[in-house]
């Protein structure tokens, strides 16, 4: 097991800034998720660290141990991209074998090892096939034994998952993270993909622009986002983001609360109105997406925003989430009052978006 650190971490472009000083940091043994749309700089800052490409400024440390200017093969860094990139004219088991074969492993000790990946990622009936006869899932698979019987200190995945199929994602999400937890082998995981970051990583770097944005534990950055692009990054629907004077105020779908006619909302509890404009209906819930009636401010326009952007600049639009047994009592057309409770509204100031915390101005 390895640890990962970048200090001041930097990559230009001429004039364009694709990694803009990372400070990170990970534990051995983790599964570190860096998440951002894209243009962030995930993809680059992912191919610094394997070193297929060099710094601008700044440091990489393997084990405490600087690595910038030495090339990706004497780093014992193992890769898995979103191209598998098996050789057709090769059978599983010589595309397993080939790393060993390249860092010329003695030949008596490949089987044992292809044989032992092969039985961590159950493709032992594989071994004899040509990658054309493979699924997608399969394919996987065998892209991450090729990585795995290297003994690697680390893993980089770059989007490995993003080829399959939803239903095949899904499953081989599970099997990643059980082979993860059993290897221990600390892991790069850069996605674009909020479900595969916050469901495989045990902590998620936010990035966007070359910057890192937030760090922290899948349910910090849900509940707890610092900024306002983190809040409408993260969380499907993302977090609803209004106008009040200079802030913005965030609020998760499931936190507003039908009121019944002639309800009050509680102590502790905010009230607000909500004119449905149209409902949806996804099986174990429903979704209901509207307009605050007493929402201000206005939309700033300027060229390609991320998701959830136009709610932050105040329009008043929100998404609220119903139980599966409570959106039978609401129809669109209608307004609706809500209670949310204090303790779930977040501040953001509107200029720049930064998290406004408790006894902060």
């Amino acid at each position: 097991m390895a640890t990962l650190q970048t200090r001041g971490l930097k990559r230009h472009y001429g004039k364009i800034l694709a990694v803009d000083g990372i400070d990170l940091a990970t534990a051995e043994g983790e599964l570190l998720a860096v998440l951002g749309p894209s243009g962030s700089g995930k993809s680059t800052l992912m191919r610094m660290v394997a070193g297929l490409e060099q710094p601008s400024g700044g440091d990489i440390l393997l084990d405490g141990r600087s690595v910038v200017g030495i090339p990706a093969r004497k780093r014992n860094v193992a890769m898995v991209f979103q191209s598998y990139a098996l050789y057709p004219h090769m059978s599983v088991f010589e595309n397993i074998v080939f790393p060993l074969r390249s860092y010329r492993v003695p030949k008596e000790t490949w089987k044992g090892k292809v044989d032992w990946a092969a039985g961590v990622l159950g493709i032992e009936h594989l071994l004899q096939r040509r990658p054309g006869r493979l699924s997608g899932g399969e394919s996987q698979r065998v892209a991450l034994a090729r990585a795995l019987v290297r003994d690697p200190e680390m893993f980089i995945f770059d989007e490995p998952l993003s080829a399959l199929d939803a239903q095949v994602r899904h499953t081989a999400r599970a099997e990643l993270r059980d082979l993860q937890k059993r290897t221990q082998v600390t892991c790069l995981y850069v996605t674009h993909d909020q479900v595969e970051a916050m469901g495989l990583g045990d902590r998620v770097a936010v990035m966007k622009d070359g910057q890192l944005r937030q760090l922290g534990a899948p349910r910090e950055l849900y509940f707890e986002p610092e900024d306002d692009f983190v809040a409408s990054f993260i969380g499907n629907p993302p977090m609803n983001l209004l106008a009040r004077g200079d802030a913005l105020i965030g609020i998760r779908a499931e936190h507003f609360r039908l009121l019944q006619d002639g309800d009050e909302p509680d102590v502790g509890e905010h009230r607000f109105r909500v004119r449905l404009d149209q409902l949806e209906f996804l099986g174990s819930e429903w979704l209901g997406y509207g307009r605050v009636a007493d929402a201000g401010g206005e939309e700033e326009a300027g060229g390609e925003e991320d998701a959830g952007r136009k709610r932050a600049r105040g329009d008043g639009h929100v998404v609220v989430r119903f139980g599966q047994d409570r959106g039978s009592e609401v129809a669109p057309g209608q307004a609706y009052d809500f209670a949310v409770p204090g303790r779930h509204i977040k501040t953001f100031d509107r200029s720049t978006g930064r998290r406004r915390h408790a006894g902060t101005r």
